[in-house]
């Protein structure tokens, strides 16, 4: 079982790639949040390989929450640019 809020983690090296790959994960970790559900898919045939139970958060703002998820993205995506200016 993988936990898809506090298992998904990406390393940063000071790249370009590794801030995108941070905004990746952020942006699914959002998605999961405010879907609920997921189900993993082969990309090649459809086949379901497994999934979880929706989940209904409680005690939680959900608009601060996306906001939060929004601006942690902005912010990588940023960082990423900056890094690719600085690599050219």
């Amino acid at each position: 079982m993988t936990d898809v809020i506090d298992g998904l983690i990406s390393l940063d090296d000071g790249s370009e790639d590794a801030a995108r790959d941070a905004v990746s994960i952020m942006a699914f970790k959002r998605a999961h949040f405010l879907n609920g559900e997921l189900v993993l898919k082969r990309a090649d045939t459809g086949d379901v390989l497994g999934r979880c139970d929706p989940f209904i958060p409680t005690n939680v703002d959900m608009g601060g929450t996306v906001k939060n998820f929004d601006a942690i993205i902005d912010h990588l995506t940023k960082l990423a640019d900056q890094r690719k200016l600085q690599s050219t």
